[in-house]
């Protein structure tokens, strides 16, 4: 298949506003005037899906490195990198998991974060199973993540544990909300003597790590 053209080959500008009846938005300037809907080399109608565009990626680079993480100890480590091929089964055995819970398409995940590699992987799972991604952030206040989370009727949320209090101060007004999954990778620390743990088995709320619902993934994928 064809590769992406040679920075060279590149316009200046990467993106260009378009307006229509609507605007401004950026297309890209290979294509400013309408959306592209044909691949230059086969001429098949590409997928408009972010979903449908990262399994090309992944067929075309499966070795490429696709992310890459450090853990700041003091001070930060060397990177530890992981492939697209990587991504792909971290990503859909999470999809995996979310349906192994009782998710369905269309169901609303928030994704209670700093900006991390669980983030993506979990918003690209939703992508996968054809669910909603719901962005919340602490910075915004309890009454405003409480609200995101009852206007978007949202079934689980991903958290850290810097933020599992915060949650729990709120969840007991989100009627909807029944799994908060847990993304810290360092499992020595046991979830469920973290203080707001009984408090969340008391409202009905399942707390469970990202970990637990990656390997109900790959056991029943």
């Amino acid at each position: 298949r064809q590769r992406p053209p040679a920075l060279a080959e590149l316009p200046p500008k990467q993106s260009v506003e378009y307006y229509g009846s609507v605007g401004p938005i950026h297309r890209s300037a290979l294509s400013p005037d309408e959306l592209v809907e044909f691949t230059p080399d086969d001429e098949k109608v590409v997928e408009r899906t972010t979903y449908h565009g990262l399994e090309e990626a992944i067929s075309l680079y499966p070795d490429n490195i696709c992310f890459g993480t450090r853990i700041s100890m003091g001070s930060f480590g060397p990177y530890s990198w992981i492939t697209y091929e990587d991504v792909k089964h971290r990503k859909s055995n999470i999809a995996s998991g979310f349906r192994q819970l009782g998710l369905s398409p269309q169901s609303h995940v928030g994704i209670f974060l700093p900006n991390c590699l669980d983030w993506c992987l979990v918003d690209m799972a939703c992508s996968e199973q054809s669910m909603v991604s719901v962005p919340l952030y602490s910075t915004l206040g309890a009454e405003a993540v409480e609200f995101a989370l009852n206007h978007a009727e949202v079934e689980a949320v991903l958290v850290n544990l810097e933020n599992l209090e915060f949650l729990g101060s709120i969840c007991d007004k989100c009627s909807t909300l029944k799994y908060i999954l847990v993304a810290d990778s360092d499992e020595s620390t046991p979830i469920d003597l973290q203080p707001t743990a009984k408090k969340l088995s008391l409202l009905g709320k399942d707390l469970l790590r990202l970990s637990q619902i990656q390997r109900m993934g790959s056991e029943s994928p």
